[in-house]
């Protein structure tokens, strides 16, 4: 499926603009109207694999149609996992909340589209952007994701991609943790096997 401005996905989420993107996917606004409400969230589109060429490498390293199909299946399955995750911590107040997702299989390729609909928040570093930040600012964010951090210690995930760039405000300022979970499925989808995070962070 293509995902582009106007597109409507979901049920009844139409596409009005594109967010950016990321290693695992793009991200755009959503809105939905119910009795002259505008709802808006954001939308997370990762493709599996990202890279088409994949089921082609996989079968020059020896595969069969079969494994081919498995691997990337096993991906997808990765993947609901760990939005199961995300719906587990739902209600958290510094985790990115997950709304609802829907896994689309392309019925004449080896492609899966996985969308996660989840609450519109800003990026850090456009959060930054046009403000300043007080010393009382910084310690607030970084007590909230310190609690996150024992959070996820405490129910055992492992987030492996912890940056700015994974960092999210609302319009209150309270700072949350998004894509955790999400980086290391990816490290399947895209055959970089070996990755295990940014380095510069790790």
């Amino acid at each position: 499926m293509e995902y582009r401005i106007g597109s409507m996905v979901l049920d009844g989420w139409r596409i009005v603009r594109r967010i950016g993107s990321g290693a695992s996917g793009a991200v755009y606004e959503v809105q939905k109207q119910k009795d002259d409400i505008t709802l808006s969230s954001a939308l997370k589109v990762m493709k599996v694999p990202q890279d088409p060429s994949l089921p082609d490498t996989l079968r020059g390293d020896g595969m069969d149609e079969g494994s081919v199909t498995r691997y990337l299946q096993g991906v997808v399955d990765e993947l609901i996992r760990e939005i199961r995750i995300m719906v587990e911590l739902k209600g958290f107040p510094y985790t990115v909340n997950c709304e609802d997702y829907e896994v689309l299989q392309d019925p004449e390729e080896e492609q899966w589209d996985v969308l996660i609909r989840m609450e519109l928040l800003t990026p850090l570093q456009k959060y930054q952007q046009g403000r300043s930040l007080t010393e009382k600012d910084v310690y607030r964010m970084a007590v909230q994701l310190a609690e996150a951090l024992c959070l996820f210690e405490g129910e055992k995930i492992i987030h492996r991609d912890i940056m700015p760039e994974n960092f999210f405000l609302n319009k209150y300022g309270t700072c949350k943790i998004g894509d955790f979970g999400i980086a290391r499925a990816f490290d399947r989808a895209t055959g970089e096997l070996s990755k295990k995070g940014t380095e510069n962070y790790m």
